[in-house]
């Protein structure tokens, strides 16, 4: 088997490069893996890399298994499969030191997944993807009020020197004096659909995002369905008990937001809204008018370490 690490060295709040890249090189001279490292240079760098690689190793002949090593949040590893999306014999990993590392959060603590050593010989399970208007999406795609907190959370870290959990707070704080909620059409499976003012609305492979807010409480990475949850516009006042209620998975049962939700499991489903609006597909953001999301089932062969692996899946 062949082992490339794919490091993205500027994610999170963690040092890829003195703290995940001495432990790689260790684990990889204690079993003297046929091993690549490679550092990303930039956005689209980690897809484009893990293509090429396939592609040179396919016009090689080789035709053994290879297992690719996505060091970085969600992004990263939402770059790396689909890198190697349609790829036989291909498994991907995650070594998370990212900021949020959310899907990893559906199999336990995500600091089960940062000893190497640990994922060289972890067990693979299919899991889906979601592909978000042409891109692959590895566990979340949100749009409106906290994809606007996850874009703005970079500028909390940059000009007040915030890391982690803190720069999201700060971020939030900052996005409720901007303005709040966008018209949406929302319509699923070709059937359902709502139009109105949407303080947010998310599609979910994962359960969580934003750093461990479970938005999709019961979603599950290999059940075949996007989980579908928007929120209609809400006074400020009330969007504070709403994150907390985001937080601990809590707002799907909540009475008092029955009229204000929408939860849906779907296949596909599509966005629309009357002005640009914050998308954000595993934490990265861009300005968009339309999303269109379709779910691809066990479409990708994942790495899950012992502990993680404790969790019963489907």
């Amino acid at each position: 088997m062949k082992h490339i690490f794919v490091l993205n060295p500027v994610a999170g709040d963690c040092s890829v490069e003195t703290q995940l890249l001495p432990a790689i090189k260790r684990a990889v001279a204690k079993r003297n893996l046929d091993a690549v490292i490679y550092l990303t240079k930039g956005k689209g760098d980690a897809e484009s890399y893990a293509r090429m690689t396939c592609e040179r190793l396919r016009k090689s002949g080789y035709a053994g298994e290879v297992r690719f090593y996505a060091g970085g949040g969600d992004g990263t590893l939402g770059e790396v499969a689909g890198g190697v999306l349609g790829e036989q014999n291909v498994s991907v990993a995650c070594l998370p030191c990212g900021t949020g590392n959310d899907f990893a959060r559906f199999f336990g603590d995500p600091a089960d997944f940062l000893d190497p050593d640990v994922l060289i010989s972890a067990e693979t399970m299919r899991i889906d993807l979601l592909k978000v208007n042409g891109k692959v999406c590895v566990n979340a795609c949100n749009m409106g009020f906290d994809a606007l907190v996850a874009h703005n959370v970079t500028v909390m870290k940059r000009r007040l020197k915030l890391k982690g959990h803190a720069a999201y707070y700060a971020s939030v704080l900052y996005c409720l004096f901007k303005k709040l909620g966008n018209r949406f059409y929302i319509a699923v499976d070709g059937g359902e659909e709502w139009t109105g003012r949407f303080l947010l609305a998310a599609a979910c492979n994962g359960m969580c995002y934003g750093g461990g807010f479970k938005s999709a409480p019961s979603a599950r990475p290999d059940d075949g369905l996007i989980d579908l949850c928007a929120v209609r516009e809400l006074p400020r006042t009330q969007i504070a008990r709403l994150v907390n209620l985001y937080k601990a998975g809590k707002h799907l049962e909540e009475p008092s937001l029955q009229d204000k939700l929408i939860f849906r499991r779907c296949r596909r489903l599509r966005v629309t809204g009357n002005e640009p609006f914050v998308l954000a597909i595993d934490g990265e953001t861009e300005y968009v008018t339309s999303v269109e999301i379709e779910l691809l089932p066990k479409a990708l062969s994942f790495c899950i370490p012992q502990q993680g692996a404790s969790r019963q899946l489907l």
